[in-house]
């Protein structure tokens, strides 16, 4: 392993590129600003800003009280509005700072020092976004927050993982970071240290979890590096073992102390403070473009709104999204309760299905390919549920079969499990499946691929325990298209199955 005079030397003489630009006036002070958190949409960024207060003593005199709070800033077409202080319940009198803010923008974590009710010197505290409002914050917990210090939270983008500095007893020397990881139960579990792969003797703090999931931003003191603390990536292979962390190289890290890094979610911003630049007060938020070997795994991110489809006012409903190639769960989440909107990060090359449900309505679903999609090209959508009334029609757009077959897919199950679990919820209703195709082939065959395809899904509903006289199916064939047949798109858009309710 190469000493840090060997690595020293080395980075010098191969700088990497880097071009910090400072963010501006509507974002920098004469005041210190520090640890940058963006959402993944790249709408909102959230930081630390240092601000001296002049206080008056009882004695008559004066003296500066050093008061960290949070700003706000968005960004709007491009340029970052002129932060605003966050206020209450966020702020207070206390310090509050080292904040990330979930790639949804709805959770925001952060440091609380000097706390009445708190564990220890400095705990971890989180608040949830209704609507355009911020829930009074709540300590995170016993099993997050030790005796000592906990800071430098940064959560996962499914909202699994919280990653954190602590210096509890136990680590591996200094300042270690930890990893919780959300219970089926709703509460974190006790953390474990992050181990020998990114955890040394000395200080090892700042974690940036990427939205990614699988590359992790921080800085280390006990890293081979420039000197001081110094800033590295690490990345979790196949198997989700960590590998070699990897310097961010010079001049990016110096012989200073470099500590607190964030990117955006395409991976090819990162942002830093910094005092070595142009900056307008003590330290000051700057952005840099990432070299291409130090950046995280592709993504995009899937944003919509749920609403009712008959009076169109947003809804609070559960969302789920599958991987339709691996059939597991990427994770389920709940749309706004104010403003019925979400933001879920996914991975670029995969095949996803979508499911939207609440009580009271008919589940919504969809499927769509990030195969070859790029960064910059989010999938975008609204979605309106419909209540649970007769006459209605579900399209079930996760049914699959085979060519010119009707056997089911295995990657139908889903689907047809949310079938059944709307029967279920609603057991009074009567539903008829109905069967439809594209123009290939003759009208006749075509007639009963739908009669076969439909009856494969009463089969799967009744094997599932919904009584055989609540279940109907028609084939319609190619005689009711919703699209044109003219093109590929067009034709897969009416091969379908859809659950069609009879009566209540």
């Amino acid at each position: 392993m190469l000493t840090s005079i060997e690595f020293a030397v080395d980075a010098v003489q191969h700088p990497v590129e880097f071009k910090p630009i400072n963010l501006g006036p509507n974002v920098n002070s004469e005041y210190s600003e520090y640890f940058p958190s963006i959402s993944a949409d790249n709408s909102v960024m959230i930081f630390t800003r240092n601000i001296q207060e002049e206080v008056k003593l009882e004695s008559g005199g004066t003296t500066i009280h050093l008061n960290e709070d949070f700003f706000i800033t968005e960004n709007i077409n491009g340029v970052w509005s002129a932060a605003l202080n966050m206020g209450k319940p966020i702020n207070s009198k206390l310090n509050e700072g080292a904040q990330n803010i979930s790639a949804d923008g709805k959770w925001l974590f952060y440091t609380l020092c000097n706390s009445p009710e708190g564990f220890g010197s400095c705990d971890i505290y989180y608040s949830l976004k209704i609507g355009n409002e911020w829930t009074y914050p709540e300590n995170a917990g016993r099993n997050i927050n030790s005796g000592n210090w906990d800071s430098q939270p940064s959560v996962s983008a499914d909202g699994k993982y919280l990653f954190y500095t602590s210096n509890r007893p136990g680590g591996l020397g200094g300042a270690d970071i930890y990893i919780s990881k959300m219970g089926e139960d709703g509460y974190w579990e006790k953390p474990v240290n992050a181990g020998p792969k990114i955890n040394t003797p000395e200080d090892d703090k700042s974690p940036f979890i990427h939205p990614d999931g699988r590359t992790l931003y921080f800085s280390s003191s006990g890293h081979p590096g420039m000197g001081g603390s110094d800033l590295f990536f690490i990345k979790k292979d196949e198997n989700g073992e960590w590998q070699t962390p990897v310097n961010l190289g010079y001049p990016i890290n110096t012989s200073g102390d470099e500590t607190t890094l964030s990117l955006s979610a395409d991976g090819n911003t990162a942002y830093f403070a910094s005092d070595r630049f142009d900056a307008l007060g003590l330290l000051d938020l700057y952005s840099f473009n990432v070299p291409a070997p130090m950046r995280p795994e592709p993504v995009t991110y899937v944003k919509a709104i749920v609403k009712d489809a008959r009076t169109k006012k947003t809804l609070k409903a559960e969302v789920q999204l599958m991987n339709l190639k691996t059939g597991k769960e990427v994770l389920t989440t709940f749309s706004d309760e104010k403003n019925g909107e979400f933001l879920v990060i996914l991975p670029i090359g995969n095949e996803y299905g979508l499911f939207v449900q609440k009580q009271g309505y008919l589940f919504h679903s969809e499927n769509f390919s990030l195969e070859n999609v790029k960064q910059d090209e989010p999938y975008t959508l609204e979605i309106f549920l419909q209540p649970v009334s007769s006459g209605e029609i579900i399209t079930l757009r996760n049914i699959f079969f085979n060519t010119a077959s009707a056997e089911l897919l295995p990657e139908s199950e889903t689907e047809l499990n949310k079938a059944v679990e709307l029967l279920q919820l609603n057991n009074n209703i009567k539903v008829r499946i109905n069967g439809h195709t594209d123009n290939i082939g003759s009208e006749s065959e075509n007639l009963q691929l739908s009669i076969d395809r439909a009856l494969a899904v009463e089969d799967y509903l009744i094997q599932a325990g919904i009584a055989k006289e609540r279940l109907s199916h028609q084939g319609f064939g190619e005689t009711k298209p919703v699209d044109s047949n003219e093109t590929e798109d067009g034709r897969a858009t009416n091969r379908r199955t859809e659950l069609e309710i009879i009566s209540l």
